[in-house]
């Protein structure tokens, strides 16, 4: 027995169902694309740039730094304190006053510890 051979009407309604299917297809396509934009923008409104985290952290570090010098002002001033008052010799104080991060900032003279 032979097969029947399609009309062209039934190419033609075959390939509308086809378009049609594409049609639907890029449409969902389309929304999940516009969705996906929409939160990329979110994304990117919220984001930070290189350039600002290094000036932000330029300016902790130099924060760190000036109250760190800040306690090791106080820590020498203890130790002027405590050498004035014989608690500590000099050259406790001159090793004290040789630690730390700013130690070439002090020296003992004279019995006392300057900046």
């Amino acid at each position: 027995m032979k097969e029947k051979q399609p009309t062209n009407r039934d190419l033609a309604n075959t390939l509308d169902l086809i378009a049609e299917s594409i049609v639907v297809f890029a449409n969902d396509t389309q929304k999940r694309f516009d969705a996906i934009d929409k939160r990329f923008l979110g994304i990117e409104s919220t984001m930070v740039t290189k350039d600002f985290l290094e000036d932000k952290f330029a300016e902790l570090r130099g924060d760190t730094t000036l109250l760190t010098c800040k306690e090791d002002r106080k820590v020498m001033a203890l130790v002027d304190m405590l050498h004035r008052k014989k608690v500590l010799t000099k050259v406790e104080a001159k090793s004290i006053a040789g630690v730390g991060p700013f130690a070439d900032l002090f020296t003992v003279t004279r019995g006392r510890l300057e900046a």
